[in-house]
């Protein structure tokens, strides 16, 4: 989905390449990270001298639905801006977010492409064990999602089994000789 490049080789932020209504800049400039961070934390009601930056919203608070917002449209603005989209708002950005999620668009993908374009531009010195990271969490997730399916694969052939043996002594219970009235204790 998404395509690294630098706007401008010789100098200049690098951004990611992303398609959404169309393809589109995610770049991250100073007033972007400065805007995104005090709504973020302003919306997290963290304090603003405190620790909390905006890389580490962006790496850890990502997954609440305002803050991908927020983090798309910071990351939009500067591409925006340039295409001079006058209509373009929180609001557009959700309608984007929408269409992107009901034409089965990746939210994950999308989440990993702005923490990306996040790093690319903010803390390039990080990107690449970040993104080895990021690679070793998926082979883990396949390797889970495997173990998963044979796990069920186990418990379904145990269940068809044990069934398989509860058919087998009820058949030797309903074809043994049947008690008569008489055969039961008199008192």
């Amino acid at each position: 989905m998404s395509k690294q490049s630098k706007s401008n080789p010789a100098k200049g932020l690098p951004s990611i390449t992303i398609d959404l209504d169309k393809p589109r800049a995610l770049r991250w400039p100073h007033g972007a990270v400065r805007g995104f961070e005090d709504m973020a934390l302003r919306y997290l009601e963290l304090p603003k001298a405190g620790n909390v930056r905006a890389d580490t919203i962006i790496h850890n608070a990502i997954s609440n639905s305002t803050i991908q917002t927020y983090a798309l449209y910071f990351a939009l603005l500067d591409d925006a801006k340039k295409n001079e989209e006058k209509d373009f708002s929180i609001d557009k950005v959700d309608d984007m977010l929408t269409a992107y999620k009901e034409s089965g668009g990746d939210m994950d993908e999308l989440i990993t492409d702005i923490q990306r374009s996040y790093m690319v531009g903010n803390d390039p010195s990080h990107l690449a064990s970040w993104e080895e990271r990021l690679k070793n969490l998926k082979e883990m997730a396949a390797l889970q999602k495997k173990v998963s399916a044979k796990e069920e694969a186990k418990k379904k052939k145990d269940l068809a089994t044990s069934i398989t043996n509860l058919e087998k002594q009820l058949a030797e219970i309903d074809s043994g000789p049947m008690p008569s009235d008489s055969d039961s204790p008199v008192e």
